[in-house]
C-alpha cells in the first residue's frame, strides 16, 4: 500500500471515530426523555405571540436567545430533580427573578434569556412523566413533540401555588393516561404549561399589566 493509501485508510478511520464520537455525544446531551427542544421553542412562539404589544416589542428581537434558553436546562447534567415539583421551584423562581431585574434594566437579551429558562423548568413541572410513574412515556413525549401548545386564561398568585398545582394536574393526567394514552391528555398538559409560563412571564416583566392576581384552577 502507497503512502497516500495510508494517510487516507487513517484519515478514513479517524474521520469515523470522531463521527461516532459527535454521535454519542448527542445522544447524551439530547432530552431522550422529555420535551423535544422542538417542542419547547414552539411553547416559546406561543408565549411571545401572546404578551402584550409593549413587552413584546421588547423581547421579540431576541426570540432566538429566548428558545435557546428554553433548551438549555436539558442540557445541565444532574438536573432531572429540578424538572419537576418542588426541585422546579427555586430553578424557575432564580431564572425569573434574574429575568425580573435585566428586563428593568432595560436588559431585553439577557431578560429573554432567564424566561426562556424558566419557561423550561414550568412547562416540564406541567408534564405528565414530570410527575411520577408514567406508561409508555415514550409514546407521550413522541405524541407532545407533534402538537402545538395552545395558551388559555390563567390566572397567577404565586409561584409555588402554580407549580404545586402543574405536579398535582400532571399526576392526574397520568392516572388518565395509563387508562387511555388519549392524545389529548398531552394537549391539555402542554396548554397547561404554556398558560402558566406565560402567566409567569408576563408577571415578572410587566406586572402592572396583572390586576388584582387571583390563582384558580382552570379547566
Amino acid at each position: 500500500m502507497g503512502e497516500n493509501g495510508l494517510i487516507g485508510r487513517i484519515n478514513g478511520q479517524n474521520l469515523f471515530k470522531i463521527a461516532i464520537f459527535f454521535g454519542l455525544l448527542f445522544l447524551m446531551v439530547a432530552p431522550a426523555t422529555a420535551w423535544e427542544w422542538t417542542a419547547h421553542k414552539k411553547i416559546v412562539d406561543e408565549i411571545n405571540i401572546n404578551l402584550p404589544s409593549d413587552v413584546q416589542k421588547n423581547l421579540k428581537p431576541y426570540l432566538a436567545v429566548m428558545k435557546e434558553g428554553s433548551t438549555y436546562p436539558d442540557t445541565l447534567p444532574n438536573d432531572k430533580i429540578n424538572h419537576g415539583y418542588p426541585g422546579s421551584y427555586s430553578q424557575t423562581n432564580t431564572w425569573l427573578d434574574n429575568g425580573k431585574v435585566a428586563y428593568e434594566k432595560g436588559d431585553y437579551r439577557e431578560a429573554a434569556w432567564c424566561f426562556g429558562v424558566a419557561s423550561h423548568y414550568i412547562t416540564d413541572t406541567y408534564s405528565a412523566p414530570h410527575c411520577g410513574w408514567i406508561k409508555d412515556k415514550e409514546k407521550y413525549w413522541q405524541i407532545g413533540n407533534q402538537l402545538t401548545p395552545k395558551k388559555h386564561d390563567f390566572h397567577y398568585s404565586n409561584l409555588n401555588n402554580m407549580l404545586k398545582y402543574g405536579n398535582e394536574r400532571g399526576k392526574d393526567s397520568i392516572t388518565s393516561w395509563n387508562k387511555t394514552e388519549d392524545s389529548g391528555i398531552v394537549q391539555q398538559d402542554l396548554n397547561r404549561g404554556v398558560s402558566a409560563a406565560y402567566i409567569a412571564i408576563l408577571y415578572h416583566a410587566h406586572p402592572s399589566m396583572l390586576q388584582n392576581p387571583e390563582y384558580y384552577n382552570e379547566s
